[in-house]
């Protein structure tokens, strides 16, 4: 499940990266757009979304195959 986060959160903090990039291209026009912001504000919270979940896998202890502790 940890590499499903990981790879996830990759993704979505690409997406992030991307807006910047457009925002710093086309300026605060964009902001105009309310897909762009809508976009904009699920991709933040989901990247946030996996680091947290992240860490709490971190934090987790670690099983055997068993699933004992």
């Amino acid at each position: 499940m940890q590499a499903y986060v990981v790879t996830t959160g990759l993704m979505f903090a690409l997406l992030v990266v991307a807006h910047i990039a457009r925002l710093a291209v086309e300026g605060p026009a964009a902001l105009h757009s309310p897909i762009f912001l809508l976009a904009s504000f699920l991709s933040i919270g989901m990247l946030v979304w996996s680091v947290l979940v992240l860490v709490r896998l971190a934090r987790r202890p670690a099983t055997d195959a068993s699933g004992a502790t």
